[in-house]
């Protein structure tokens, strides 16, 4: 019996029967066309979650009243005739390999950012009333700024807002119920409505967000009144047997005035009454406190939804739609208890959309070990807020599915790959799925590169660094620990391609006091990462970190989970720039909550032996330091690819040469990835 026979077992939601109970949940992708359309870059990105065996794929924040209510740069839309070319494309491609077709619909109300930018006022049950602002959603790039805030300056941009009045209601029920007819004609199998995260439907739900004094307004039945006639609309138009069911907020976190769980309790039954056929349940939180998109609907604690879906599935007969970083382990065991009835997957079925096939088969290389992991470095939906295509750090396929294939090799060739970090692991994997004869050579006795170093100060990169090693051991690679990569060796080997993947340089800072015994670098931080040996000798030391990208977070945090009062420095006014812009207000967050002293603008001067002295927008000041640990930017390692290359300046080399990774210059985990994986398809 296979281990996940309940989650691998046959759904059905109203009339639409699923083939397993995993279901692709809704996200915004930022792949449509500029023009509302499905083109193929989105139709590619959702064929291959179908492919790789979710019972339903659906495109998330489909405009009822396109453009208006839209925030996506790129967003669909399902009110005008063009809109069906690309939809039933949608749905073609989902049933080419046995899923269904969802869309979420949606209006955007008071979060409608395209109609700040043409200059339309935003539709809100009532004017919206001032709320703090959290300081950590500033933690943002130039770059991010600029993209994030361009279009916001445009000659139309105008933010105002237009509180609903009844013909604007029925003219939004109107729309609402067209658009499901249209998906309905157009080949979709199902409409979740969008009555969550601080949409349209959500505002008229909310407490905090509805302070209307008609009927649309005052307790939760009131508030409902709106989401309840959409309902009885849809139904009038698409009859009772088409299927429906609503994503609605368990609750809202950190908002005054907002619904409470008690009120999905009570609002629950009322869906049901009206006609749903399940519901989906998730969980929002005030948009302007930097955490609360991984404190809610995007979940950064595993599972953190789950009971709210446990206990409104008690008030119910209709089906539970279950999210929040659910494992497929603990998704079965739910299953097996009656607890909800299907499981929603986004982040994973971005970093594998083979998960369900893999879960299914029975061999030992399709196993579930062999599913790769998110790493939570929030690049998915960091992305929708600087406007730009979803993309994944786990996987660089991600949103690029129509423009990049992993087709076998025409001819097989010898590859010899030199480094055993991320970018020559995963160049190494895909070239030897491809049909080339593999060697990786690396120096160190371990693969992992600066992997390794990471995975202790981070439990996502252990397991990516674990994913990667699996597969690297399973197939046909000619793995040579412990070795030089010398002239002789590689001539050896007669190599038709040889790829650099040594990594980058990572010097110390050239200031006074960085030779002295007690400064680290990352080459001298073995022992505490990868064999966990003690930083020092001191139970609780003081320890200033100068370097506030991800790896120097990682250290702090590691540092701090140990006892020590730690210190970071950064130059920049952002920490952990590699991560996706929710994941970084996380981090940061939690490094301050944990008791992490952040300093940003802070350029240390001198490290002398038992501090640190630094400068910043206030002046000069020094920290106290028994270890300093030093993580500067990493900077490009010419290495290897220089001494053939002046080899090649008198005679031809006998191979292609590449370099992919941190040799080439910062790249990071996610870019060593891409470049890995841009090489590796077109071997």
């Amino acid at each position: 019996m296979n281990s996940y026979s309940h989650l691998l077992s046959p759904g059905r939601i109203g009339t639409m029967e699923l083939r397993n109970r995993i279901l692709m949940a809704p996200m915004g992708e930022e792949l449509a066309e500029l023009d509302g359309t499905s083109g193929p870059a989105q139709i590619s990105y959702l064929e291959a979650r179908a492919r790789g065996g979710a019972a339903l794929v659906t495109l998330g924040s489909v405009a009822v009243a396109w453009p208006s209510g839209t925030a996506n740069k790129r967003q669909n839309g399902l009110n005008l005739p063009e809109f069906e070319p690309g939809i039933r494309a949608l749905a073609d491609a989902a049933h080419r390999h046995g899923a269904k077709l969802a869309l979420q619909v949606s209006h955007m109300g008071k979060v409608a950012r395209n109609d700040i930018i043409d200059g339309r006022p935003m539709w809100v049950p009532s004017k919206p009333s001032a709320s703090g602002f959290d300081s950590l959603l500033m933690m943002m790039t130039a770059d991010e700024m600029q993209k994030s805030t361009e279009e916001m300056m445009g000659p139309n941009a105008k933010a105002s807002f237009h509180e609903m009045t009844h013909a604007d209601i029925l003219t939004l029920i109107g729309w609402f119920a067209d658009a499901v007819e249209n998906a309905r004609d157009w080949g979709v199998d199902g409409i979740e409505l969008h009555a969550g995260h601080g949409y349209i439907l959500d505002e008229f739900l909310s407490g905090a967000s509805n302070r209307r004094n008609d009927e649309y307004g005052g307790d939760i039945r009131g508030r409902a009144r709106l989401l309840l006639e959409v309902i009885a609309a849809i139904r009038e138009r698409v009859g009772d047997d088409y299927p429906l069911w609503a994503r609605i907020n368990a609750l809202e976190y950190f908002t005054q005035g907002a619904n409470t769980f008690d009120d999905a309790l009570e609002l629950a039954p009322l869906l049901e009454a009206a006609g749903l056929d399940a519901i989906h349940v998730s969980a929002y939180a005030d948009s302007n406190i930097a955490i609360g998109f991984t404190e809610s609907h995007t979940a950064h604690e595993p599972g953190k939804l789950v009971d709210f879906a446990r206990q409104i599935k008690a008030v119910v007969g209709i089906p539970i739609i279950a999210v929040g970083r659910i494992e497929p382990a603990v998704g079965d065991a739910l299953m097996s208890e009656g607890a909800v009835d299907f499981i929603a997957m986004g982040r994973k079925l971005l970093a594998d959309p083979e998960l369900p096939n893999k879960l299914a088969a029975e061999t030992a290389l399709d196993s579930a070990s062999d599913v790769r992991p998110c790493m939570y470095h929030y690049r998915c939906i960091g992305n929708i807020f600087t406007r730009e295509g979803v993309r994944c750090a786990s996987n660089p396929f991600v949103g690029r599915e129509s423009e990049m294939r992993m087709d076998a090799a025409v001819v097989s060739k010898r590859i010899a790959i030199i480094g055993g970090g991320p970018a020559g692991m995963e160049t190494a994997r895909i070239s030897a799925l491809r049909g080339h004869r593999v060697t990786l050579i690396e120096a160190h006795e371990y693969l992992g590169g600066r992997l390794a170093f990471a995975a202790a100060t981070y439990a996502p990169n252990a397991d990516m660094l674990a994913w990667l090693t699996r597969q690297i051991t399973q197939l046909d690679i000619d793995v040579r620990l412990s070795t030089v990569a010398s002239a002789a060796l590689i001539e050896s080997l007669s190599p038709d391609v040889v790829i650099d993947a040594t990594g980058g340089i990572w010097r110390k800072p050239n200031i006074g006091g960085a030779q002295l015994d007690h400064v680290r670098d990352l080459a001298s931080l073995r022992g505490w990462t990868i064999d966990g040996e003690p930083l020092t000798s001191e139970v609780s030391a003081n320890i200033v970190i100068i370097g506030g990208g991800r790896a120097g977070c990682g250290f702090a945090h590691l540092a701090r989970t140990q006892g020590h009062r730690v210190t970071v420095m950064e130059e920049s006014q952002v920490f952990a720039p590699q991560f996706g812009m929710p994941g970084r207000w996380r981090h940061v967050h939690e490094l301050l909550e944990s008791g992490v002293a952040l300093k940003r603008g802070a350029r240390a001067t001198e490290i002398t032996p038992t501090s640190v002295r630094y400068s910043d927008a206030e002046g000069d000041h020094e920290a106290p330091a028994n270890v300093v640990i030093t993580v500067p930017t990493v900077e490009a390692n010419p290495g290897i690819a220089a001494a053939f290359d002046t080899r090649n300046q008198t005679t031809a080399l006998p191979f292609e040469l590449h370099r992919v990774g941190d040799c080439t210059g910062p790249r990071f985990l996610e870019g060593s990835l891409l470049d890995a994986t841009q090489l590796a398809i077109i071997l």
